[in-house]
């Protein structure tokens, strides 16, 4: 992730840090999204929870009570370990083709023609997230 995309994450995650109230629904995670940092700063949803899994693990914010859990850490505590082992593997062949500047089209095909690895879109998309949200990667793409 470039140092722009990881600021705006301390950004969001310090406006939702102001107005989050454990344990009040009408002050939940969901509500700032809807309320305040889609206003400010257009974004899906989806883009929200990973933008908060990365203020938990990276930056250390605190937004959770006891019990819960975001979207993301749902998919990634419930990985096997094959599939954690498959995809630092992919990371690694992607970091050997020098992401940085290229767009992730141009990288996955470029995957697809050095390695032969058979991954579909879909999954190579999801693999990034997990790489660069939970195991520290920094891909660098356009």
């Amino acid at each position: 992730m470039n140092e722009n995309t990881l600021n705006k994450i301390k950004i969001v995650a310090d406006i939702v840090k102001q107005h989050y109230e454990p344990g009040r629904q009408d002050r939940c995670l969901k509500w700032c999204y809807s309320n305040i940092v889609k206003k400010l700063y257009p974004m899906s949803e989806r883009t929200f929870w990973r933008y908060m899994a990365i203020a938990v693990n990276r930056f250390g914010y605190e937004f959770k009570e006891k019990g819960e859990t975001f979207y993301l850490d749902k998919i990634f505590y419930k990985m096997q370990p094959q599939t954690i082992e498959k995809i630092k593997d992919v990371a690694e062949s992607i970091l050997d083709i020098k992401p940085k500047g290229k767009t992730k089209n141009k990288v996955y095909n470029e995957l697809q023609e050095r390695t032969g690895m058979q991954i579909n879109k879909s999954s190579f998309s999801k693999y990034i997230l997990v790489a660069e949200t939970y195991l520290g990667y920094n891909f660098n793409f356009q």
